[in-house]
Protein backbone atom coordinates (compact mmCIF):
# COMPACT_ATOMS: atom_id res chain seq x y z
CA UNK A 1 0.00 0.00 0.00
CA UNK A 2 1.54 3.29 -1.22
CA UNK A 3 0.25 7.10 -1.39
CA UNK A 4 -2.88 8.49 -0.06
CA UNK A 5 -4.46 5.23 1.39
CA UNK A 6 -1.05 4.77 3.16
CA UNK A 7 -1.69 8.10 4.79
CA UNK A 8 -5.48 7.27 5.54
CA UNK A 9 -4.65 4.37 7.45
CA UNK A 10 -1.77 6.16 9.32
CA UNK A 11 -3.97 8.97 10.35
CA UNK A 12 -6.96 6.48 11.25
CA UNK A 13 -3.74 4.20 13.40
CA UNK A 14 -3.14 7.60 15.43
CA UNK A 15 -6.98 8.03 16.32
CA UNK A 16 -7.46 4.54 16.86
CA UNK A 17 -3.96 4.82 19.64
CA UNK A 18 -5.38 8.43 20.66
CA UNK A 19 -8.93 6.72 21.69
CA UNK A 20 -7.22 3.30 22.97
CA UNK A 21 -5.23 5.29 25.29
CA UNK A 22 -7.76 8.10 26.70
CA UNK A 23 -11.07 6.14 26.34
CA UNK A 24 -10.08 2.61 26.91
CA UNK A 25 -7.17 3.45 29.35
CA UNK A 26 -4.61 1.09 27.69
CA UNK A 27 -0.72 1.44 28.26
CA UNK A 28 0.55 3.71 25.73
CA UNK A 29 3.21 1.18 25.08
CA UNK A 30 0.67 -1.08 24.46
CA UNK A 31 -1.29 0.93 22.18
CA UNK A 32 1.52 2.18 20.35
CA UNK A 33 2.74 -1.30 19.92
CA UNK A 34 -0.42 -2.41 18.91
CA UNK A 35 -0.95 0.13 16.36
CA UNK A 36 2.22 -0.38 14.99
CA UNK A 37 1.95 -3.85 14.08
CA UNK A 38 -1.57 -3.35 12.42
CA UNK A 39 -0.63 -0.65 10.43
CA UNK A 40 2.55 -2.54 9.55
CA UNK A 41 -0.06 -5.58 8.33
CA UNK A 42 -2.48 -2.57 6.53
CA UNK A 43 1.00 -1.26 5.01
CA UNK A 44 2.25 -5.02 3.68
CA UNK A 45 4.64 -5.47 5.55
CA UNK A 46 5.99 -9.31 6.05
CA UNK A 47 5.04 -10.97 8.87
CA UNK A 48 8.43 -11.69 9.23
CA UNK A 49 10.09 -7.81 9.12
CA UNK A 50 7.75 -6.30 11.15
CA UNK A 51 9.96 -6.82 14.17
CA UNK A 52 12.85 -5.34 12.26
CA UNK A 53 10.78 -2.11 11.11
CA UNK A 54 10.04 -1.16 14.36
CA UNK A 55 12.99 -1.87 16.28
CA UNK A 56 14.16 0.25 13.66
CA UNK A 57 11.71 2.62 14.62
CA UNK A 58 12.95 3.03 17.84
CA UNK A 59 16.70 3.82 16.54
CA UNK A 60 20.08 3.76 18.12
CA UNK A 61 20.22 2.95 22.22
CA UNK A 62 16.59 3.49 22.42
CA UNK A 63 15.94 0.23 20.21
CA UNK A 64 18.24 -1.73 22.34
CA UNK A 65 17.39 -0.86 25.95
CA UNK A 66 13.85 1.31 25.64
CA UNK A 67 12.13 -2.10 24.72
CA UNK A 68 13.16 -2.98 28.42
CA UNK A 69 12.60 0.38 30.26
CA UNK A 70 9.09 0.51 29.10
CA UNK A 71 8.22 -2.71 30.01
CA UNK A 72 10.16 -2.11 33.33
CA UNK A 73 7.54 1.20 33.68
CA UNK A 74 4.23 -1.45 32.61
CA UNK A 75 5.15 -3.84 35.02
CA UNK A 76 5.52 -1.52 37.97
CA UNK A 77 2.37 0.17 37.06
CA UNK A 78 0.66 -3.22 36.97
CA UNK A 79 2.42 -3.44 40.21
CA UNK A 80 0.98 -0.56 41.96
CA UNK A 81 -2.54 -0.84 40.80
CA UNK A 82 -2.71 -4.40 41.91
CA UNK A 83 -1.17 -3.62 45.22
CA UNK A 84 1.98 -5.46 45.30
CA UNK A 85 4.46 -2.71 45.40
CA UNK A 86 3.19 -2.32 48.79
CA UNK A 87 3.07 -5.73 49.66
CA UNK A 88 6.90 -6.15 48.34
CA UNK A 89 7.66 -2.84 50.39
CA UNK A 90 6.59 -4.62 53.63
CA UNK A 91 8.79 -7.36 52.41
CA UNK A 92 11.68 -6.05 52.08
CA UNK A 93 11.45 -3.86 55.38
CA UNK A 94 10.62 -7.19 57.11
CA UNK A 95 14.22 -8.84 55.87
CA UNK A 96 16.08 -5.61 56.11
CA UNK A 97 14.82 -3.57 59.08
CA UNK A 98 13.68 -0.15 59.42
CA UNK A 99 16.78 1.41 60.60
CA UNK A 100 19.06 -0.19 57.91
CA UNK A 101 16.37 0.94 54.63
CA UNK A 102 16.24 4.56 56.50
CA UNK A 103 20.37 4.89 57.04
CA UNK A 104 20.23 3.48 52.98
CA UNK A 105 18.11 5.45 51.87
CA UNK A 106 19.48 8.54 53.19
CA UNK A 107 22.99 7.49 52.16
CA UNK A 108 21.95 6.86 48.69
CA UNK A 109 19.93 10.03 48.53
CA UNK A 110 23.39 12.23 49.82
CA UNK A 111 25.10 10.18 47.35
CA UNK A 112 22.77 11.12 44.00
CA UNK A 113 22.63 14.30 45.07
CA UNK A 114 26.80 15.17 45.15
CA UNK A 115 26.97 13.49 41.66
CA UNK A 116 24.33 15.61 40.13
CA UNK A 117 25.84 18.48 41.83
CA UNK A 118 29.22 18.40 41.06
CA UNK A 119 27.70 16.93 37.04
CA UNK A 120 26.30 20.61 37.32
CA UNK A 121 28.97 22.45 38.62
CA UNK A 122 31.36 21.13 36.00
CA UNK A 123 28.99 21.54 32.83
CA UNK A 124 28.49 25.06 34.32
CA UNK A 125 32.37 26.00 34.79
CA UNK A 126 32.61 24.64 31.35
CA UNK A 127 30.06 26.25 29.42
CA UNK A 128 31.58 30.02 31.21
CA UNK A 129 34.91 28.40 30.47
CA UNK A 130 34.15 28.17 26.69
CA UNK A 131 32.06 31.61 26.77
CA UNK A 132 35.47 32.80 27.90
CA UNK A 133 37.01 31.72 25.70
CA UNK A 134 35.19 32.84 22.67
CA UNK A 135 35.31 35.91 23.74
CA UNK A 136 38.81 36.46 24.32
Amino acid sequence: MTGLPLIIAFVLAIVVMIVAISKFKLHPFLAIMGVSLVLALIAGIPLTGIADVIGAGFSGTFSSIGIVIILGALIGSILEVTGAALKLADIVIKLVGKKALLYNARLCLCNSECVITLKQFIQSRSYLLSHILCIA
